[in-house]
């Protein structure tokens, strides 16, 4: 017990009132000025997809609908970093769509871009980063009369006709074949970061390079199989 005086005399105030006394006038000196740094939402980050529809001046830019999402901001650099943006395309508001087409590029250039999603509570953090080589001034490649052979030719089909889940003969089994950790066998638009590619290549990122004891393709075949997934991949 402690006495608090006044003009009226000595009070007596238990310790628990003083201590609760205390914390009112503690809460009264710390009112909220607006300032104070707020820990961003959980919003949701959408999954930057492949592009597609890619040509020597245009790709449509792709990624998963988040839950909640009233639109997109889409990014688009020559730089992976980010470091510079794509006049028009920096925050660009893609709407509610899950798709974007970016347009007046480069032929031949390599561009990224990344995507966020707006809700009610915010906007979310980046996606992951996609890489997309638009098609240089050269004829269309096709899967059908420039790729599938060589594929065949070379002993490709034969080998992954299914096996391990790969199956290399149609472009619906390359684009859905995976190999183990390593990734998807065809990423359309890029060509060169392509499974496919970089195991008939020499020195490939992991085992042994393919066809499996050769003989190997020339450096023009791996030119027109990486031209035509830079192209997109297209089922032509």
């Amino acid at each position: 017990m402690f006495n608090v005086r006044s003009s009226a005399g000595s009070t007596s105030v238990s310790p628990l009132l003083a201590a609760l006394a205390g914390l009112m006038l503690l809460a009264a000196g710390c009112s909220d000025s607006g300032n104070d740094p707020v820990t961003p939402p959980d919003t949701g980050v959408p999954t930057a997809g492949a592009p597609t529809g890619v040509t020597d001046s245009s790709f449509t830019a792709t990624w998963s609908a988040v839950s909640g999402a009233t639109g997109y901001r889409v990014d688009v650099s020559q730089d992976s970093l980010f470091g510079s943006f794509l006049t028009g395309y920096s925050n660009r508001d893609a709407g509610a769509a899950t798709s974007l087409t970016i347009a007046g590029l480069t032929a031949g250039t390599r561009y990224f871009y990344r995507v966020r999603a707006a809700t009610a509570a915010g906007i979310s953090a980046n996606s992951n980063v996609i890489g997309v080589t638009v098609r240089t001034s050269v004829a269309q490649v096709s899967f059908s009369q420039d790729v599938r052979p060589l594929l065949v030719q070379f002993g490709c089909t034969g080998c992954h006709g299914g096996t391990s889940g790969l199956t290399v003969g149609t472009v619906a089994g390359l684009l859905a074949g995976g190999i183990q950790s390593q990734g998807p066998v065809v990423i359309p638009g890029d060509g060169a970061g392509s499974i496919l590619v970089r195991k008939i290549s020499p020195s490939p990122p992991f085992g042994s390079r393919m066809p499996q004891g050769g003989p190997f393709m020339p450096d023009a075949s791996i030119v027109i199989i990486r031209t035509w997934i830079d192209q997109g991949a297209l089922n032509n």
